[in-house]
């Protein structure tokens, strides 16, 4: 009976993420093209051209360094200046685009975006696998794994990559780390050597995974449960980790101390300085407010999310808390932990806590929310798990836990909803907590996403040229890309020369004060004709001349 019960568990298993992968396929050709994603496409190519300049495949360099020379844009910014960017998804990504021979804009960016999905896919199932390990139960850990994925903003730039990428190596990278806790082998040693230095190479705050295991390791000497093997294996650990991100990133090949350490110097010198509409005031990121970061948290996470968590914060915070404060006393709380499980935890809430703090701490330069640090998201849902799976335990009644289950799978049928809702557009969901004028007061759509749906919209039934200009800090030119070539030939994108102008394109993205700076208003002879509305949240506007 047991045996066809847990067949049937693992049915349900695959089957749901059997169905979240096909949904994944289905709806990646439905998200329009970003604003940095060219950038990332030339990075891919700068250092795919490097790589094959190692090798005898002459034909194949050729391709890819005609394909590098031909990706331009007079507002993109040059590879070989921010080079420092990590090539895991941008080199894989090209030499696919070669090896499919895909020439055609929107192909090669689609195939970007399924790419993008993949990663996060296999990330969410390394996530179920993280709870799987520290909770032992299915149903938990499946909810868990839903709240991961059912966060709307973090779904919607799962095609998006960039983010999501370093958010999916980063729950990779703590499903080894779990692994080194349970086993401190030589096998797991470098699996989590190997992930980190990927997560690193991704996006430089990586480096926060072999210093939690260094932590670690000083809290277990000051235990006096360290011992000489115990240092070694660390110190080996230490070896591989630098060996493999030397390795994976050609950007250290030439100099790998002096390079690396010019990394923690572009924190604050590649990061741009612009003007962010936050709260109906246009506010400096190089001077961040101490409530941005929870505050975007807040209102662009579901409800339930937030208030999860925050009861499951309380009652790790609480324990770890009480077993600090007995140290002294010798109690059973003489340590952090008294099982891998609670290592676990202090883990993850170490983990949290601290980049927190240094984010706000160091002031951080943030922009478009908290997309910069949607790695933290794992954080968050596993404390949430953690919550979920102590308020399960209490509960031994059968129609109890029943009716709770089914209280979840209303509440996450509604973000779903939300979620279809907003498609393709969920990396701008706010939750229904925020007015929808308050939610046109912060930050919109930063990715430019809605300007490919604009310029399709404007030119399917269009057969003379038409010229455009942006009110807005988003390089429209780009979104020309994601659409089909014919139709993109009536189009001219003319910037802010408003005189030259037969529409006017205009979103809330600006890196300058608006309120003072008029580099953005609409001229008098335009009207507006149209604004894209989701959700009570202005994608962008379009003004028509009215006089020529």
């Amino acid at each position: 009976m047991n045996s066809i019960k847990k067949n049937y568990v693992d049915l349900v298993i695959f089957f749901y993420f059997f169905v979240f992968f096909v949904i994944g396929l289905i709806t990646a050709k439905d998200y329009g093209i970003h604003i940095e994603e060219k950038f990332h496409r030339s990075n891919g190519f700068y250092w795919l051209n490097y790589l094959l300049s190692f090798t005898n495949l002459d034909q194949l360099k050729d391709v890819s360094l005609d394909k590098y020379n031909k990706i331009y844009d007079y507002t993109l910014s040059q590879v070989s200046h921010y080079n420092k960017y990590g090539i895991i998804f941008d080199v894989p990504a090209a030499l696919l685009e070669l090896l499919l021979k895909i020439d055609e804009p929107k192909k090669y960016y689609q195939l970007r975006h399924l790419l993008s999905f993949i990663f996060f896919f296999i990330g969410s199932v390394f996530f179920f696998k993280i709870l799987m390990n520290r909770f032992k139960k299915k149903d938990i850990s499946l909810i868990g794994t839903s709240f991961y994925i059912l966060s709307p903003r973090i779904y919607g730039d799962s095609f998006l990559y960039k983010d999501i990428i370093f958010l999916s190596i980063s729950t990779i990278s703590i499903y080894f780390f779990f692994k080194v806790i349970d086993k401190f082998s030589y096998k797991n040693i470098i699996f989590f050597a190997l992930s980190a230095s990927a997560a690193t190479s991704a996006r430089i705050i990586g480096i926060y995974f072999p210093i939690i295991l260094v932590v670690l390791f000083l809290i277990e000497i000051l235990n006096k449960k360290g011992n000489k093997e115990y240092l070694i294996k660390n110190l080996l650990f230490l070896l591989f980790f630098f060996f493999f991100l030397i390795i994976q990133w050609p950007y250290l090949w030439q100099s790998p101390f002096n390079n690396f350490l010019l990394l923690f110097n572009s924190l604050k010198t590649d990061l741009i300085s612009v003007k962010i509409l936050f709260d109906e005031k246009f506010i400096s990121n190089e001077f961040m407010p101490l409530n941005y970061l929870h505050t975007w948290i807040f209102i662009s996470t579901p409800p339930l999310h937030t208030i999860l968590f925050c009861l499951g914060y309380f009652y790790l915070f609480k324990r770890f808390l009480f077993k600090f404060l007995n140290i002294e006393n010798k109690s059973k709380f003489d340590d952090f932990w008294h099982s891998k499980n609670e290592k676990k935890d202090f883990t993850i809430l170490i983990t949290f806590t601290s980049i927190f703090i240094f984010i706000i701490i160091q002031n951080i330069k943030l922009y478009n929310g908290w997309r910069l640090v949607y790695f933290l998201n794992i954080f968050l849902v596993y404390i949430i798990t953690y919550f979920l799976y102590l308020f399960f335990f209490k509960i031994k009644s059968f129609k109890k836990k029943t009716f709770f289950y089914l209280v979840l799978i209303i509440i996450f049928s509604m973000i779903i909803q939300k979620m279809i809702v907003y498609h393709p557009f969920q990396s701008l969901y706010f939750n229904s907590l925020i007015t929808k004028k308050a939610k046109n007061s912060y930050e919109g759509d930063y990715h430019g996403l809605g300007g490919s749906k604009f310029l399709f919209e404007i030119s399917k039934d269009n057969s003379e040229i038409i010229n455009i200009a942006v009110a807005s800090h988003t390089p429209l030119q780009r979104s020309k890309e994601f659409i089909d070539i014919e139709l993109g030939k009536f189009i001219n994108i003319v910037g802010q020369e408003y005189y030259k102008a037969d529409y006017i394109y205009k979103n809330n993205i600006s890196e300058v004060n608006s309120y003072l700076n008029k580099k953005y208003d609409i001229p008098n002879d335009f009207i507006k004709i149209e604004e894209f509305i989701i959700d009570g949240i202005s994608i962008y506007e379009i003004y028509k001349k009215t006089i020529k």
